[in-house]
This record gives C-alpha cells, sequence and structure tokens, in this order.
C-alpha cells in the first residue's frame, strides 16, 4: 500500500494485442495502447518508416495511431520511451481483402459443421 508522498512507478506496457508475429491490415491506422509513468511521451516507430506519439495522461495510459503502408514484411515496431523500449518483431502487414475473406471464410467453415 503507497502513503500520500509515495508514487506508484509503472513501466511501460503495451495492450496484450500487441505481440511478435502480429499481423496489421494494409493502408490504415492502428491504434496502439498501453500504460506508462503519468506524463511520460510515448513513440511507436514501424520499421516501414512511420511514426507516431503521444503523451500519457495523469494516470498512465496511452494511445495512439500508427499509419501502415502496402502489404509486405517482416517488419519491427518499437515502442519506446527515455527510460525503456519494447520491440516488436516478424510484424507483417496483409492485404485486408484476402485476409478479411480468409477470416469469413473461416468462420463458414466453422458455423457450417453445426448447421449441417
Amino acid at each position: 500500500m503507497l502513503n500520500s508522498c509515495q508514487r506508484e512507478i509503472k513501466t511501460l506496457s503495451v495492450g496484450a494485442l500487441f505481440s511478435d508475429h502480429m499481423v496489421l491490415q494494409q493502408m490504415d491506422e492502428v491504434t496502439f495502447w498501453g500504460d506508462v509513468q503519468s506524463n511520460e511521451k510515448v513513440t511507436v516507430w514501424g520499421s516501414w518508416g512511420k511514426e507516431a506519439t503521444t503523451i500519457a495522461d495523469e494516470t498512465g495510459k496511452w494511445q495512439l495511431k500508427l499509419s501502415t503502408l502496402k502489404a509486405g514484411g517482416p517488419y519491427t515496431v518499437t515502442i519506446s520511451t527515455k527510460k525503456s523500449s519494447i520491440v516488436l518483431t516478424q510484424v507483417k502487414i496483409f492485404w485486408s481483402k484476402i485476409y478479411k475473406k480468409r477470416l469469413f471464410l473461416g468462420f463458414f467453415h466453422f458455423f457450417k459443421i453445426f448447421i449441417i
């Protein structure tokens, strides 16, 4: 338990959805989020050349949007502050229509088992 003179020290973290080998949609803005010390600057950089920066709120929550390019990869995504960084590797950017079609067909085959 913290008294009024102590502050909780948060380390940089990113939402559990983000990891090595993740897939992003091409030509889109991907929302990244996480936690860090309050009012700390957070930068997210994609090795495809796009970068976005934000400042965490009073509770340490941060969120920003990073633009993606055409399909390709593998890339890295680096989330950093002055004190620490997280590097996500083997990130792929897929052509959204193919990805959505495969996702739809996957759901169709899954439910087809129960319908028949």
